[in-house]
């Protein structure tokens, strides 16, 4: 089990890396999963104890198809990878090995979001 967590989320959240979006000359378009793109996480300001890991081309156009289904403002932190169809793999492999799922989805998980944090930042580092 990881030791004990000595952030707040917040702290957490702050620390993650932030990158501008691609513009569209900078991917292939989407029209392949193992491209340019972002994997995210996101959170919900209400409910801090689930939270959603994906793959986009366009984080902030995905974060607005997600808020749209959500009474809870959302909160996506996201970071660039070369492949992000085996980025998301791999998050998501590592994700459902240590939480577990919630809201019937595959994406979404139910657990300390500052662990799940340190999961992500680790497992999308060498992606």
């Amino acid at each position: 089990m990881a030791e004990e967590f000595k952030y707040q989320t917040s702290e957490v959240i702050a620390a993650l890396p932030t990158f501008p979006e691609p513009e569209a000359d900078e991917t292939d378009g989407g029209n392949s999963a193992h491209s340019l793109g972002y994997v995210y996480f996101v959170t919900e300001s209400g409910n801090e104890s689930v939270f959603k890991v994906g793959r986009t081309i366009n984080p902030k156009r995905r974060r607005k198809t997600l808020q749209t289904a959500q009474p809870e403002k959302l909160n996506m932190k996201y970071v660039q990878v070369s492949d992000m169809a085996n980025a998301e793999r791999d998050l998501l492999k590592a994700m459902k090995k240590c939480f577990p799922q919630a809201r019937g989805g595959k994406e979404w998980f139910y657990g300390d979001v500052g662990e799940a944090q340190d999961l992500f930042i680790s497992t999308v580092k060498g992606h």
